[in-house]
């Protein structure tokens, strides 16, 4: 389905374990030129899914110290609200498995969440989250939300989803400008009209 310019590997070329990955994303959004695009680097999905998403997404580096709960409550902020298709339906899977409602997962869509559905250290992971959004050109850690968010977080923690975040949003501008996953209606960076639709 690609739509960019860098044409996708086939998917009997591909290493075993991006087959894997590839089988992956077929099953959860029909669609797996993600992987087969950024095969052309293995060296890139070597570290986006070993030393970011396995080492410090999901805490393996022993020395990470927020949830990996936090963490993915932040990723499916940024990908509601940023549109990707393919990051909303592997993100709203891992969050049911952590015990998110229906309702809490569709108010991550809003741009105003409903308090009610979230804790307060829900909410002010959210309003982090929400300081780094691509719509969001004046983002920044002012003097409040950091009062709100070290009621539960050291700056050590601070800093590292600082850091997760950025990376996320990184690679979903990255994905959106090579033009190599399907996005939801919702996405702001690109012409509805143009927007190929999910089944």
């Amino acid at each position: 389905m690609s739509r960019g310019v860098i044409q996708p590997i086939a998917l009997d070329d591909l290493p075993l374990t991006y087959r894997e990955s590839a089988d992956m994303m077929n099953r959860l959004v029909g669609d797996s030129t993600t992987i087969q695009v950024l095969a052309h680097s293995p060296a890139s999905v070597d570290f986006y899914f070993t030393d970011f998403y396995e080492q410090m997404f999901y805490n393996k580096r022993p020395d990470l110290k927020v949830d990996v709960g936090i963490k993915q409550l932040i990723r499916l902020r940024l990908s509601k609200r940023h549109g990707c298709a393919l990051c909303n339906r592997a993100n709203e899977e891992e969050v049911r498995l952590l015990g998110f409602t229906e309702k809490q997962i569709g108010a991550l869509f809003d741009l105003e969440p409903d308090p009610t559905e979230f804790t307060e250290l829900e909410r002010a992971v959210i309003d982090w989250a929400d300081q780094m959004l691509f719509s969001n050109a004046d983002g920044r850690l002012d003097a409040a939300l950091y009062e709100r968010l070290r009621r539960y977080f050291s700056n050590e923690q601070i800093v590292e989803m600082a850091m997760v975040t950025a990376i996320l949003v990184g690679a979903t501008k990255m994905t959106f400008v090579l033009d190599i996953v399907p996005r939801e209606a919702t996405c702001s960076l690109t012409d509805r009209a143009s927007i190929p639709q999910l089944a």
